[in-house]
């Protein structure tokens, strides 16, 4: 089958009303660099816009590698290198690393599933020696447990057993987007290896992160995660099983009064930050706040224990403006302070009770410990510790 000289692209390519001799020679002058203005001049008919597309592909004796058909070549437009580009007009093949040919997107395919192929071997492998050891459900806190419940709770993906974290960032793990609170929490347990990836949801060789330089980096957005417990059979727990076991867990009196010291400090800790920043500009350190916890909590209320910081920090804040705007003085009066103020008011007699500051967030973890463990949802700010242990009040 004879075969056109030419092939245009553009089958409106104004080039095609000149003669062959005309068109060669237009090729030749850009090929040479004359300017594009000068041979539209030259040949009034060729309009300067796209002129490179209105360019012809030229018949080669070169066959096409894949059909075997002779190929048509082009001269490259201006800047982008001096070898010819080449166009089979029969299969489409335009011999680029981006050729999207049927050949070549068949090639592509293959060497991706043997790169696949490979780098699963390498995967599993790395999963077997990384992954090789297992937690029990007596090897976890109780913080870990209530924090697998809630991670389970928000985050339990399409795949009924496993965990999805969209668009979560752990080092260069990329995984789900979580609050502030879950992101310190996911990156604990993939670090403890507590969570770990669902080896058989890995499909692509571009899926999978480690450490490893033979692995590549992954999107984590295509792996999901599993709880990396076993049964007493050996077996690992799925997601729903775990789930089941730890919301019918029970709870002893020494675990509730490590969760509700737990929610005390973290609600003192809010409180006293909150007053602080509002009222003396700097940060009453960790440290001190313990220890003002430890005096608290044995008999104060919640509801109280905000009554006497309030005072505490209004006592600081005089102290600043009279003496010293020192941190670490500051730090010390308001200690010395509450310490005070704690043997003064311990039959709370007199003492006022403030309400709870509905814009300080409170936690997931003390939401429900509250609701689901302590069982005072909605009472617990206004009781005292024996009260909350010894007397739950269903919330």
């Amino acid at each position: 089958m004879t075969q056109e000289k030419y092939y245009f692209e553009n089958p409106k390519s104004s080039i095609r009303s000149l003669t062959e001799d005309e068109i060669e020679a237009a090729i030749a002058d850009y090929e040479n660099g004359v300017k594009i203005s000068e041979i539209c001049q030259k040949y009034p008919k060729v309009k300067v816009s796209s002129f490179y597309k209105q360019l012809p592909y030229k018949l080669n004796q070169e066959k096409c590698e894949y059909c075997n058909n002779q190929i048509y070549t082009k001269v490259r437009k201006n800047g982008y290198g001096n070898d010819l580009a080449k166009l089979c007009i029969y299969c489409n093949h335009d011999y680029t690393k981006n050729c999207n040919c049927e050949q070549c997107f068949h090639n592509t395919n293959v060497a991706l599933e043997e790169k696949r192929k490979e780098l699963q071997i390498v995967w599993k492998n790395f999963y077997t020696e990384y992954y090789n050891l297992n937690y029990t459900l007596n090897d976890i806190s109780i913080f870990d447990e209530i924090y697998l419940v809630l991670l389970i709770q928000s985050y339990k993906g399409t795949f009924e057993n496993t965990l999805d974290f969209s668009y979560f960032k752990q080092l260069k793990f990329q995984v789900h987007a979580s609050s502030h609170e879950y992101y310190s929490v996911i990156n604990n347990l993939i670090d403890r290896k507590i969570l770990i990836p669902n080896i058989y949801y890995f499909d692509s060789y571009d899926y999978i992160y480690s450490s490893e330089p033979s692995l590549p980096t992954i999107n984590s957005t295509k792996i999901n995660w599993i709880p990396n417990i076993i049964k007493t059979s050996g077996t690992l727990l799925s997601v729903s099983e775990l789930d089941k076991i730890l919301k019918e867990r029970t709870y002893s009196v020494e675990d509730k009064k490590i969760l509700w010291r737990e929610v005390y400090w973290s609600e003192i800790k809010s409180y006293i930050n909150d007053q602080s920043n509002k009222y003396l500009k700097m940060v009453i350190d960790d440290q001190t706040i313990e220890q003002v916890v430890d005096g608290l909590q044995p008999t104060f209320p919640l509801s109280k224990a905000y009554n006497l910081i309030y005072i505490a920090i209004n006592a600081s804040h005089r102290y600043m403006q009279d003496y010293s705007k020192n941190e670490r003085k500051v730090n010390s009066y308001f200690r010395n302070k509450m310490n005070e103020l704690i043997l003064r008011y311990q039959d709370h007699k007199n003492l006022k009770d403030y309400n709870r500051l509905l814009y300080i967030e409170l936690s997931y973890f003390n939401q429900y410990v509250l609701k689901n463990i302590l069982k005072q949802e909605n009472a617990y700010f206004y009781l005292s510790t024996d009260k909350i242990l010894d007397n739950p009040i269903v919330g």
